[in-house]
């Protein structure tokens, strides 16, 4: 949902408000189908053919009688017969229904019906020169020319009526299906807004959560730096007050003691401030990566050996490499950032005694690199936000840090278009696999 842009939404909302407006229209034309799928057209057709086919008997009466080798009688009685069976269907046929809403209609028709059952023994029995029967029956057909021809009438004022009527009743769909339309428009329109309305809130809220949450780790990350740069510090101090005033009393094992335990101090705060000024360019945006081949190999052995003088006789640094590490883009830089912070977080949360491992391989065009210790462990909880700037696990809280380090770690990593991983479990160890594309591969 908070990809989408109002214009989205509203267009949802939109389409299925047309849709409902469409299956509503639909089921009002269902529901008045018998009045859209009738043609009033038909029965005005069918009262035109009573009155045609009188005039045809008519005019073949007429023929009949005034011919000598003209009509025959069969003919004349086949005319007859195709009259009455068009007042048949208007009578009884499947048009008779609707034709009984028509004013006057099934009287008229019956009244026509009893004129021809009065000529008809007449036509029957007709006969060539019967100039009396012809007159009798030539009558009678005349005289049923005013109540068909009311019947043309007043069917074709019905059909006006209906076809207006029809044309009404679909306008009031259209605008029933508009309105419809309208409605589930601007009620879906008030719900896509509430909508955004709140996701905006909901939002707002998470941002104001997390600029809460930022702050506090900023805070807190100022005051563990404060102790961070205090505590070597104060040993430095100490350590150098000591080799000023009395170091013509010390023999040259415990000189070197302090000189070493300056060194280490040092090297932290060094550490400390390359990570600060790392994630001051992060955030600048000034994080350059300049990678070029190098002997990974050979990078990896000075880190580790520096590494191990930091860590003296503590922690044992093992370094395990089964590849060729020559010829690989790197930038020598970032790799001594990440190697550098994983072994010192590795030292850091180890128990003394416990040795670190450290390995070095190159499979499926990857170059892999793991670092793993026998130390606390990250909680299960935490491990998703070990990466994160200022993040400091649960469980660290009595042990020195910023939580700087595995930030820079993974931004190092990804400039190299490389993926990190974490496996660890409290109180048994942490393995970190860096793989980075082997461009050599």
């Amino acid at each position: 949902m908070r990809n989408w842009g109002i214009a989205t939404y509203i267009l949802v909302a939109a389409v299925i408000g047309l849709a409902i407006s469409v299956i509503l229209g639909l089921n009002q034309m269902i529901e008045k189908r018998e009045s859209f799928q009738t043609d009033p057209r038909v029965e005005v057709w069918l009262v035109s053919q009573v009155e045609l086919e009188r005039l045809k008997l008519v005019s073949t009466l007429d023929a009949f009688h005034y011919t000598e080798a003209g009509t025959s009688l069969d003919e004349l009685l086949t005319r007859f017969d195709i009259f009455w069976s068009r007042l048949l269907v208007l009578k009884e046929g499947g048009e008779s229904e609707r034709l009984r809403e028509v004013e006057g209609l099934n009287q008229t028709v019956l009244q026509v019906i009893s004129g021809l059952e009065r000529v008809e023994p007449e036509i029957l029995n007709l006969k060539k020169g019967d100039t009396a029967a012809y007159q009798s029956i030539h009558d009678g057909l005349t005289a049923m020319a005013g109540p068909i021809h009311t019947m043309v009438i007043n069917t074709t004022n019905h059909d006006r009526g209906l076809r207006i009527e029809t044309a009404s009743a679909r306008s009031d769909i259209f605008w029933q299906v508009v309105g419809y339309f309208i409605g589930v428009l601007v009620s879906g329109t008030i719900l896509v807004l509430f909508l955004l309305w709140k996701n905006r809130e909901t939002n707002r809220l998470l941002a104001l959560e997390k600029e809460v949450e930022l702050s506090s780790m900023k805070s807190n990350f100022v005051a563990t730096a404060s102790h961070e740069f205090r505590t070597p510090l104060t040993t430095i101090f100490s350590a150098a007050d000591l080799l000023h005033h009395y170091s013509d009393q010390m023999d040259e094992k415990q000189r070197l003691y302090y000189l070493e335990e300056i060194k280490q101090e040092v090297g932290d705060m060094t550490q400390l401030l390359d990570d600060i000024l790392i994630v001051r360019k992060m955030e600048a945006g000034m994080f350059s990566f300049s990678p070029q081949k190098s002997n990974i190999e050979l990078l990896l052995r000075n880190i580790v050996r520096a590494s191990q003088n930091m860590a003296g006789n503590v922690h044992a640094i093992n370094l395990n490499i089964s590849c060729d590490g020559s010829n690989v883009s790197i930038d020598d830089s970032l790799i001594r950032h990440i190697v550098n912070n994983l072994l010192s977080n590795a030292i850091k949360y180890s128990p003394d005694g416990e040795s670190i491992e450290v390995s070095l391989a190159r499979q499926n065009g990857e170059i892999i690199l793991d670092v793993a210790d026998s130390g606390i462990g990250i909680p299960e909880e935490d491990i998703d936000r070990v990466f994160d700037t200022f993040f400091r696990a649960d469980n660290s809280s009595g042990i020195g840090g910023t939580g700087l380090g595995l930030s820079v770690v993974k931004t190092a990593v990804e400039l190299h278009g490389g993926r990190i991983t974490v496996d660890s479990i409290v109180d048994e160890g942490t393995t970190f696999s860096v793989r980075i594309p082997d461009s050599d591969a």
